[in-house]
């Protein structure tokens, strides 16, 4: 089964009957034995529903006796790297983690996204000379894309309500 052909019955079903959901693919993998493993995100969540229709769709437009193939369809995880641009706009104004390819983990609020990179405004505590107290600075960070060697939403579970 080849890449394209999969992408289009996909995207047919992405802007058909799961249009107002505003799905989207983060990736297609086929392996060379034919295994399928399809991931989809949502500015809205995505549930099991959305991955078994999505799945069922498949199964009914692709021959069985023609093409032989396992199929996973599932979602991206929070642990899960961003992939592709669209998954960085769902976050953009929130927390991410930035690791970047030089090793350094950054936590930062996405401010913008351009066709080659992020921006990023990241937010520091630094303690203040002779002093006890702590000073609040903010920090603007540029990256490209290639800078980036994984970009996943930053959960934050002592933040205040």
């Amino acid at each position: 089964m080849e890449q394209t052909k999969l992408e289009l019955v996909v995207n047919e079903i992405l802007n058909g009957e799961l249009s107002e959901k505003e799905l989207f693919i983060v990736d297609i993998t086929i392996s060379p034995k034919n295994e399928i493993s399809l991931i989809i995100d949502s500015n809205f969540g995505v549930d099991i529903l959305d991955c078994s229709t999505i799945s069922r769709h498949i199964e009914n437009t692709f021959d069985r006796d023609q093409e032989d193939y396992e199929l996973t369809v599932g979602s991206a995880g929070l642990s899960t790297p961003f992939k592709i641009q669209r998954q960085y706009q769902k976050y953009l104004g929130k927390e991410i983690s930035v690791l970047t390819q030089k090793g350094e983990k950054i936590i930062c609020t996405l401010s913008e996204i351009t066709e080659n990179g992020i921006s990023a405004e990241e937010t520091k505590k630094i303690k203040i000379e002779k002093s006890s107290k702590k000073q609040e600075i903010k920090i603007n960070h540029t990256w490209n894309f290639s800078e980036i060697k994984a970009a996943i939403p930053h959960i934050n579970f002592n933040q205040k309500k």
